[in-house]
């Protein structure tokens, strides 16, 4: 895959095989969260919902491996309950068992992230709805750029960033972070300019309109966070 292959992708299955071995298991297993949460209405029950929510918590250390695998264990019995189609099983499959590679003693995450990220495609596509499919094919690839960035230009963090006007830029980071206040990141733009940052891959992406989520590479960079 080439520079302008990645930037202009519309599938994204060539870009996960792309990333084999170069992106990291926290940086994966946030993808295969954010694809869930794309299609948050389709996990019906609250123990599917609890194990996506617990795997973030997970992939920032804020949730043990016994606490993972009870949540992914209680979403696996809830599906076994019920009495859905086999679609709909199987998207309830794919939340707990592609979000917790320790658990399943898989470790393939692209070969999960796949999967979730074609049940996404079915699901939004089901009664014809091609376009809405190509949309959702669409929304994954921009999410591969919002959490991977470009692997073919990476950025390094400036430390002036972390010390300009007494640290408010990883102080502002973190809050839209914790809180998930993605709308403050053209804020963010504008510190980061007037801390002397001229990066436009940097300042385009905080200003870049649409939908962000934990794990954007540019909080990341800020945070620390691989």
């Amino acid at each position: 895959m080439t520079e302008a292959e990645w930037l202009s992708a519309t599938e994204p299955t060539p870009m996960l095989d792309f990333l084999r071995g170069k992106a990291s298991d926290r940086k994966l297993r946030l993808v295969a969260v954010a694809c869930c949460r794309r299609i948050w209405r389709s996990f019906t029950d609250e123990c599917s919902r609890r194990a996506i929510e617990v795997a973030e918590q997970f992939a920032d250390e804020k949730a043990t491996i016994e606490e993972l695998g009870k949540a992914c264990i209680s979403a696996r019995q809830a599906v076994e309950q019920v009495n859905w189609d086999v679609v709909r099983q199987a998207a309830c499959a794919t939340a707990w068992l592609n979000i917790s590679s320790e658990i399943s003693g898989d470790s393939d995450y692209n070969s999960g992230i796949a999967t979730a990220m074609d049940f996404a495609v079915r699901e939004v596509g089901k009664g014809g709805r091609v376009h809405e499919a190509a949309l959702e094919n669409k929304g994954q690839t921009d999410l591969l750029r919002e959490i991977i960035g470009n692997p073919f230009r990476p950025v390094s963090l400036d430390p002036a960033w972390l010390t300009w006007n007494d640290g408010t830029i990883p102080k502002l980071a973190q809050v839209i972070y914790d809180e998930r206040a993605f709308d403050r990141l053209p804020i963010l733009a504008d510190a980061l300019e007037e801390s002397s940052c001229d990066n436009a891959d940097v300042l385009g992406h905080c200003r870049q309109p649409g939908n962000h989520v934990r794990g954007c590479w540019v909080i990341d960079l800020i945070l620390g966070k691989e």
